[in-house]
């Protein structure tokens, strides 16, 4: 059964297709000295948007994740550009603090999807919403503290003025990072999130908001990019 979310989504887009490789291609074609920002960076590589991008060119960036066995396995996969690149073991938040925010165990099964690592969340119900996908998803869950940040505390720490690129996935978080940072006055040219887990009311006042500070926003599967028009 169609969801009403899947129905509005489909009766009322609220941006266009695009391709987000085929964006950051040119983008990485024009820009050679590029600043980015990565929330919810997992172990780096296990559907990441951005690493052959951060890699394959010079830029540099700040890479943020909560889960400890997640972040160490991340810092070990960029070893190689540890020069260029800085890791944070903390969320990103509407405010600094410690906050209760629900990790995902690694399973070794053939009967459970690779990505199940994936799923970190501070909502716990979201991450049961997969239980369909992954056998015995509610043992495998637990509950960390995390040390949290807003993006502007982020910046300040590691003396980033204004990031080119913020990729955003943060599990059903997003819409609440975007609007958090955009209220900051923080205005990367390119800002990628996850819209999948949001509703279509949360994802119409995301895009809203971009387009009113002068992004232009595509979707490309369960994701956005907004793209700067002042730039």
């Amino acid at each position: 059964m169609i969801s009403i979310n899947a129905i509005l989504f489909r009766l009322f887009p609220v941006s266009s297709l695009g391709n987000i490789k085929s964006i950051l291609l040119d983008f990485a074609q024009q820009e050679k000295n590029v600043t980015f920002i990565q929330v919810g960076a997992h172990d780096g590589r296990s559907g990441d948007l951005i690493h052959d991008f951060v890699t394959l060119n010079a830029w540099r960036g700040v890479f943020v994740e909560p889960v400890p066995y997640l972040y160490e396995r991340l810092v070990r996969n960029y070893a190689a550009y540890a020069d260029r690149f800085t890791f944070e073991n903390i969320a990103i938040d509407t405010s600094d603090g410690i906050k209760k925010f629900y990790a995902v165990r690694e399973a070794d099964h053939s009967n459970i999807p690779g990505w199940h690592t994936q799923l970190g969340s501070f909502d716990k119900n979201n991450i049961l919403k997969h239980a369909g996908s992954i056998p015995g998803l509610q043992e495998l869950i637990y509950g960390i503290d995390v040390r949290t940040m807003t993006m502007k505390t982020l910046l300040k720490k590691n003396n980033i003025l204004n990031p080119q690129i913020i990729a955003i996935d943060t599990e059903g978080y997003d819409g609440v990072v975007v609007r958090s940072l955009l209220n900051e006055g923080i205005r990367p040219q390119i800002l990628i999130f996850e819209h999948k887990h949001l509703s279509w009311w949360n994802y119409r006042a995301c895009t809203r908001k971009l387009k009113q500070l002068g992004y232009d926003v595509y979707k490309d599967g369960g994701n956005s990019i907004a793209v700067s028009l002042h730039e």
